[in-house]
């Protein structure tokens, strides 16, 4: 998906100045604390998990599904993107 062309949208006047005139905005989050955040809350869960129960196949099948829902995500986020055009 990474190769496709995204959808090229034309802005028109009155829409640049009603919609798009707001100044850039830093992020609330840093890059780098972000992606500690989506690596190690899961990871953290599925140990204090697997602690409670004492049972391996349970923290194996919570990753496996945290590592889906992840895949999903991704790929959902780039459709979106590059239909929309953002």
């Amino acid at each position: 998906m990474e190769t496709m062309e995204p959808f090229t949208r034309v802005i028109q006047k009155a829409e640049l100045e009603s919609d798009f005139m707001y100044p850039h905005m830093e992020s609330y989050v840093p890059g780098g604390a972000l992606w500690a955040i989506v690596l190690s809350v899961p990871c953290t869960l599925s140990l204090i998990a697997w602690a409670g129960c004492n049972d391996c196949n349970d923290a194996f099948e919570i990753l496996l599904s945290w590592s889906l829902a992840l895949g999903i995500n991704g790929v959902l986020t780039d459709m979106m993107k590059l239909i929309v055009g953002e």
